[in-house]
């Protein structure tokens, strides 16, 4: 049975701009969602896994769209017991339209509000495994979120770079150290 609903929040999205592939970018973050789910088991650990990508389908079995964006935040946990799974998605599946987009780092979030009639995806899912597979409890939602604002990750510098800046300051005072021992004391 399915019901319609409506509900309006803030979803706040952080992503490292910084291409992690050939059709990636940086993890994404997303903030907690304030609509009620499926609880893992207590003391259960949980794995989270954080991913972007863009492309196009090669072959499109649905004929409706050829071009897809997409950032995910799953939390995943598949124990002895129990199979737990929970994902947080903006994903934008957008129709051929003779010019394709060009993704980049600075237009990529834009690509993820162009989907229709929905762009957003949330879902908690748990598993009993043991002593049968059972499905305990699933909980899917779908909505349309717009883009308010892109807030990126600040990016973290690259170990060769703090080198640079690490042998950098080392070279001046040393330099420094010179000039004073070089320079007449007056008195």
């Amino acid at each position: 049975m399915w019901e319609p609903s409506s509900q309006d929040f803030t979803l706040v999205l952080t992503f490292d701009p910084a291409l992690g592939g050939a059709r990636s970018y940086g993890p994404p973050s997303f903030s907690p969602v304030p609509l009620p789910g499926i609880a893992p088991p207590a003391d259960l650990p949980l794995t989270t896994n954080r991913f972007t990508a863009h492309g196009t389908f090669a072959e499109n079995p649905f004929g409706a769209s050829n071009l897809f964006a997409s950032a995910t935040e799953s939390r995943i946990n598949q124990s002895a017991d129990w199979d737990y799974f929970s994902h947080t998605r903006l994903i934008s599946n957008i129709p051929p339209g003779g010019v394709v987009p060009d993704f980049t780092a600075a237009t990529f979030p834009d690509h993820l509000v162009l989907g229709s009639p929905f762009n957003f995806d949330y879902r908690t899912t748990l598993f009993e495994t043991r002593p049968a597979i059972r499905l305990v409890g699933d909980l899917q939602y779908r909505g349309f979120a717009s883009l308010v604002d892109v807030s990126v990750a600040d990016p973290i510098p690259e170990p060769a770079t703090l080198a640079l800046v690490g042998c950098g300051l080392l070279l001046l005072a040393r330099s420094r150290r010179r000039l004073r021992r070089a320079s007449p004391v007056n008195s």
